[in-house]
Parts: structure tokens; C-alpha cells; sequence
């Protein structure tokens, strides 16, 4: 008797009519205010050619602006390696650091391959060496 019921469970179909399709992009729910970071300037300059008021600052901004662009609201640099890396902020290369280093793709690399892992990927920060190196000196215990 029990394979009786199971199988008339089995013939049952649920359907449920959604108001609104599940194909629709979500809306941001918060918005998250980050600390001040090297792409900012690159950003305002790509979206609206304005330089900081610093000279100093301005310069490189000015100079360096052709090898960067912005599409879709994130920045990515022109490299040889690779059509575009996208430019990564401070949070978001600790954290790529971490999941290269420890996670499912990690072998536990020294700090340059580990930058040079990281670039191939497709991701680009101007202190990724250094930083790599420093990651490596601090958290590894391997």
C-alpha cells in the first residue's frame, strides 16, 4: 500500500503562477558606501572629464586615462595579456587574493605568482605585487 501512494504523490503537479517573471533583474537593496580608492579619480574623469583640483594628482589621471575605460559602471585597463582586466579596488583584491591563495583554485603560491595568477585571471590593481607579497608574509601558514 505505501508504493500506492507514492506513486500517486509522483503524478501530482504543483503550479504556481508568479505575478511578476523571475527573468526581471533584481533591485539593489542597499547601497554600500566604499573608502576613497586609486580608480576613483579614473572613474570621475571617464564619466565626466573632471580632474582632481590637485595638480600632482591630476597629471598622472590625465596621462594615464587612455589606457582605461569604463563600461557598465566598472572600470577595466587595456592590457597585452588579456583584452581588458577589470580594475580591482583594495577590498576586492584582498579578497582575490584569498580566494586564489586558500580557495578552490588555490595551490598555495608564493606572492609573485601568485599577483601573476591573479593578472591572468583578468583582474588588474597597480599595487597587486607588492600587496601579493605582503598577503603572503602576513597570512600564510602553510
Amino acid at each position: 500500500m505505501a508504493t500506492f501512494h507514492m506513486s500517486e504523490l509522483l503524478k501530482t503537479m504543483v503550479l504556481e503562477y508568479l505575478q511578476v517573471p523571475s527573468t526581471e533583474e533584481p533591485k539593489p537593496a542597499l547601497c554600500i558606501e566604499t573608502e576613497p580608492s586609486w580608480m576613483d579619480a579614473f572613474v570621475t574623469y571617464l564619466q565626466s572629464e573632471v580632474l582632481p583640483n590637485d595638480e600632482l594628482e591630476a597629471r598622472p589621471v590625465k596621462r594615464q586615462a587612455s589606457r582605461y575605460l569604463l563600461y557598465e559602471g566598472k572600470l577595466y585597463r587595456w592590457s597585452f595579456i588579456s583584452p581588458l582586466l577589470r580594475c580591482l579596488c583594495p577590498l576586492e583584491a584582498d579578497y582575490a587574493m584569498r580566494e586564489v591563495h586558500k580557495g578552490i583554485c588555490g595551490n598555495h603560491l608564493g606572492g609573485r605568482a601568485l599577483a601573476h595568477k591573479i593578472l591572468r585571471q583578468g583582474y588588474y590593481c597597480p599595487t597587486l605585487q607588492k600587496d601579493a607579497l605582503d598577503f603572503i608574509q602576513k597570512y600564510d601558514r602553510c
